[in-house]
């Protein structure tokens, strides 16, 4: 509060009056106000979330003029008040924005990821190959829930297991699905012999 340079870190608009003294002892006084511009109250949404690995989801910064993301790794673009995320891993980004005044602030979004399910098959008997006629089981691993296609040849679509025994060669796909609603896929490619 004295001397000829001072330091003003107001939190809000503040007028400042300063009384100088000369060599004879004489008064003056002079005063300045500092405006105090706010921070732009920045949003995210959503803040905190849950995808699958693989999966892309839109996060949307809203309060601001212009906005900076970081790290850019996983987003489509590092700037904008929209970025899409598709991270490998659980990630936390931030956003700086900053208003028509200059003013910045900061908010923040997390992203959590879980993998997908490792899908595999298996047969009985182990083999890919069967006689027209014939049926082979397939078993699934690696999920919760299962769904096969297509259905022709099939005793059913959905499951672990399946009975196959299509009139020709198929490639069945099957799509696994875990407690977190993950998903994933496998493929088995079953040969059909036309008998002597």
């Amino acid at each position: 509060s004295t001397g000829n340079v001072v330091s003003a870190i107001p939190s809000n608009t503040t007028t400042y009056s300063v009384v100088g003294n000369s060599s004879n002892n004489c008064q003056s006084t002079s005063s300045i106000t500092i405006y105090v511009n706010p921070l732009p109250s920045l949003t995210v949404n959503p803040n905190v979330s849950t995808i699958c690995s693989d999966s892309t989801i839109i996060i949307n910064a809203m309060g601001a003029n212009t906005y900076v993301w970081a790290p850019a790794i996983g987003l489509n673009t590092n700037i904008g008040a929209s970025v899409n995320a598709n991270p490998a891993s659980t990630s936390y980004y931030t956003v700086t924005g900053t208003d028509l005044n200059g003013c910045s602030n900061t908010a923040s979004a997390t992203i959590n990821v879980n993998p997908k399910p490792v899908v595999t098959l298996t047969t009985t008997p182990n083999t890919n190959s069967i006689c027209e006629g014939a049926s082979l089981v397939i078993d699934a691993l690696g999920a919760l829930n299962y769904s096969w296609q297509p259905s022709n040849g099939l005793n059913q679509t959905s499951g672990q297991s399946v009975i196959a025994s299509p009139i020709s060669s198929t490639n069945y796909i099957v799509v696994g699905t875990d407690q977190n609603n993950c998903k994933n896929t496998a493929e088995f490619m079953l040969n059909v012999g036309i008998n002597p």
